[in-house]
Parts: structure tokens; sequence; C-alpha cells
């Protein structure tokens, strides 16, 4: 899950970034008090092409965990934040319970 690029000039200085995980730490109560159900809110998330199963595997597929890679027309940086826009357009609401808490993780690793 990550993507390697090569600066042209320095060929032995290469820079390694990942593609961003999103991460959901789900609130069940506050799911359960507004009778929202979490496959709903997933299947907002799925439904944005760059977004893809985690694990990418035989395993079941996590409800926390989303992988998000860049698609010939948009970065995933951009991605992420075009789900994090549809989330709150349609699910943030002020004086009632959350949701959950959304983290974005990209692991880099340089020089290796």
């Amino acid at each position: 899950m990550r993507t390697k690029h090569a600066i042209p000039e320095d060929e032995d200085d290469e820079i390694y970034s990942g593609d961003p995980l999103l991460i959901i730490k789900w609130n069940e109560v506050g799911l359960q008090q507004r009778q929202i159900q979490k496959t709903a809110v997933i299947n907002v998330i799925r439904s944005f092409q760059g977004c893809r199963p985690f694990p990418q595997n035989d395993q079941p597929q996590s409800e926390s965990i989303f992988y998000i890679a860049d698609t010939p027309n948009i970065q995933a940086q951009q991605i992420v934040s075009n789900i994090l826009f549809a989330l709150q357009r349609g699910y943030l609401q002020r004086q009632v319970p959350t949701l959950g808490r959304i983290y974005v993780i990209v692991a880099e690793k340089k020089m290796t």
C-alpha cells in the first residue's frame, strides 16, 4: 500500500509515501440513538471511486478501516476530502450524539 515516487535528477533519493487509510472509531450509542445504520454510512464511504476494501485478501472486510488509492483523475487525498465532505453533509448535526471519530493515517518512509 505504498506508492514509490523517484526524483528524476537524483535516482538515489527516493520518496516512499503510502496511500491513506481512513479509520473510523464508531460511536455505537450515537448510531443507535440517531437510528442510523452503520452499513448506510459504510456504503457512502465505499461508493467513492478509489475507496478499496481493507484488507485486500480473503479476510472479512473491516467496517472501520478503508484503503484510499489514487484514481486516474483524482488523488487519494482529494478522495478523502470528498468522503469527509459527504459524511458531514449527510450526517453532521449539532446537539446530537456523533457517529464516531474519523482518522486519516498516511505512513511515509524515506530513504529506504
